[in-house]
């Protein structure tokens, strides 16, 4: 099966470090979920955007090289745990205000807004097809966290999590196994099969500023 699939989205996810606690221990939640609900794990993280599977590529790489410096230097702070009909999601604080003074959301909008600039520009020059969309994925629930895809027992599952000491909620926010968040410490280039881990395809990654092919599965 070739890389890009159209029945797909491309997913920009926000990482903590390899290394550090704050994945260590968010992962036990996530890898326990997934076994306990016979699904396939993966790694934590935080969906900032979710595009077409056909948005220019081009686009998403220049922007994100750009501003990935500044990305570096952000956290994604929890801010509640919800249900939806397939899964377990945190929200992500879009109060969060980092050392620069810049809250979660208008870092999400700034992203937002730098493609849709790129965008125009291209379609003026010619560079990109005259029908290209325009970028539209500003919605409430970005970025989240995804804990836990399920077909049943999504309430079961906070209860779960709760119960083993794992979610705590916190004034003006939540604790996940002992965090309230992360600094942003990879960004990954996903193409994902809607809500079925295994279908989805990490193609490319960028740590501590330097891009690297990642390795990938059918």
């Amino acid at each position: 099966m070739s890389l890009y699939d159209p029945a797909r989205n491309l997913s920009i996810w926000l990482l903590p470090s390899a290394t550090s606690p704050e994945c260590r221990e968010f992962s036990k939640v996530v890898d326990y979920l997934a076994k306990k609900n016979g699904k396939t794990p993966y790694a934590p993280h935080a969906t900032l955007a979710m595009l077409p599977a056909d948005f220019p590529l081009e686009i998403v790489r220049d922007v994100v090289n750009e501003t990935k410096r500044d990305w570096f230097s952000r956290r994604i702070e929890f801010e509640k745990v919800y249900t939806t009909s397939k899964g377990v999601m945190i929200r992500g604080r879009h109060d969060t205000v980092d050392a620069a003074g810049v809250s979660l959301g208008s870092f999400q909008q700034a992203f937002h807004d730098r493609l849709q600039e790129e965008v125009q520009k291209r379609r003026t020059t010619g560079t990109i097809a005259a029908d290209t969309p325009d970028v539209k994925n500003i919605v409430p629930k970005f970025p989240h966290i995804s804990l836990a895809y399920t077909d049943k027992g999504q309430e079961e599952s906070v209860k779960d999590i709760k119960k083993k000491g794992w979610y705590k909620p916190l004034d003006g926010g939540i604790k996940i196994a002992g965090f309230k968040g992360y600094k942003i410490g990879a960004i990954h280039f996903v193409y994902c099969g809607g809500l079925k881990p295994e279908k989805w395809k990490l193609f490319e990654q960028i740590e501590d500023g330097a891009e690297a092919p990642a390795e990938t599965s059918t």
